[in-house]
């Protein structure tokens, strides 16, 4: 069964797919996202609200959530815990 994460708002992202989450903050991640967009190559799941942290898919994609890269985390260990 393929496992998901909810990353804010209902936007479910294949865990598999996940490379790494990094809190936004630092320039050179910053630099990243703008880039990113550029190439179109972002996926903005924050409705609005200020991007907490970034996901890096394996495709090269970036999404960007509301959720702090610690509660995303938390929520990706939730399952291997439980199972």
């Amino acid at each position: 069964m393929l496992e998901m994460l909810n990353a804010g708002f209902n936007f479910l992202v294949p865990k598999n797919r996940i490379l790494f989450i990094k809190e936004v903050g630092t320039s050179p991640i910053k630099r990243l996202i703008k880039k990113a967009k550029e190439e179109d190559r972002v996926v903005d799941g924050t409705h609005g609200r200020k991007t907490k942290s970034i996901l890096f898919l394996d495709n090269g994609y970036i999404l960007l959530s509301a959720i702090s890269a610690t509660t995303l985390c938390g929520r990706m260990q939730e399952n291997m815990l439980d199972g």
